[in-house]
């Protein structure tokens, strides 16, 4: 799969990257040759196989979530270093905004 350059330009504004004009045959050429390596990926027969099937007998060791508070002085800290706030929120720049 041949990614255009218009392609690579919406995949990049997307990212959030700049790339140059110079650059998008270059970044085309190696998105391309990853989506044709997920393709070879996905000719794989994986019918037999568990989703859960791990070559080691390691375990994963996950925890519990749980909500942790944290103290007055901690919380004033944590405010105190955020750039842009809208009283005890941080205020962001919109994630789809250009």
């Amino acid at each position: 799969m041949k990614l255009s350059k218009e392609d690579v330009q919406k995949i990049a504004l997307l990212a959030r990257i700049g790339i140059k004009e110079e650059e998008l045959s270059k970044y085309g050429d190696e998105m391309s040759s990853i989506l044709e390596y997920v393709n070879k990926l996905q000719e794989e027969d994986t019918a037999g196989i568990s989703s859960n099937f791990y070559i080691t007998d390691l375990e994963n060791s996950w925890r519990e979530d749980e909500l942790k508070g944290c103290t007055e002085a901690e919380r004033e800290l944590i405010l105190g270093n955020m750039p842009e706030k809208e009283g005890d929120l941080l205020k962001i720049v919109g994630v789809f905004k250009k």
